[in-house]
Formats: C-alpha cells, sequence, structure tokens
C-alpha cells in the first residue's frame, strides 16, 4: 500500500526528532557521569576547601583537564549543590579571583 507523501515525510521528521533526542540524552548522561568523576576526586584526592580551574587543568582527573570542560563541569556541580562559587578565595596558598568551594570541606 502507498502511503501519502506527506505522511512518509512526518514519518521521517518524527524519527528525525526522536535520533536527535536520544543523542542529547546521550550526551548529558555523558556530561553528568564527568562531572560526577570530578566530584569524586574533589571529595577523594582534593583537601582543600575550595577549587579553582587551573588547578582542575593541573591536577584534576585527566579527561577533565581542559578548560572549557572544567569551566562547564564545575557549573553543573554548584548548579547540583555540590559547590558554590567564589569572587575570591586561598588557593594552594595563593589568592585566586574565581574559585568555587567543596561543601563539606570546611570553608
Amino acid at each position: 500500500p502507498s502511503t501519502p507523501r506527506g505522511s512518509r515525510h512526518r514519518t521521517r521528521e518524527l524519527l528525525l526528532e526522536r535520533d536527535a533526542s536520544t543523542v542529547r540524552a546521550s550526551s548529558i548522561r555523558a556530561e553528568l557521569k564527568q562531572a560526577e568523576i570530578l566530584l569524586n576526586w574533589l571529595q577523594r584526592v582534593w583537601h582543600e576547601p575550595a577549587v579553582s580551574v587551573r588547578v582542575i587543568l593541573r591536577r584534576g582527573p585527566k579527561p577533565i583537564r581542559d578548560k572549557s570542560t572544567a569551566e562547564r563541569l564545575l557549573a553543573i556541580l554548584e548548579s547540583h549543590g555540590w559547590l558554590w562559587a567564589m569572587d575570591e578565595a586561598t588557593v594552594e596558598g595563593k589568592p585566586v579571583r574565581k574559585a568555587w568551594g567543596v561543601y563539606g570541606k570546611g570553608l
């Protein structure tokens, strides 16, 4: 049986939308997994009450050692209540302009 051309087109659109939605969900899951890796590092390895992007780039988990990824994951952890943004802090004995406090680390 033949299907009207418009119906086939709509079916194709629905399949493309579903595929795009699946890709977005997969991307979000991967990003949350990376955020979990960073959180585990902050809780188990990092012993200071505040952390900076620079520290994550130098000492953090290897898959997270690029600036845009580190900043994006810090924002995710902040939005989920694991960190809070600070305008000034001391990290590794040096003052920094932008840092994140790690809840439970004693600041």
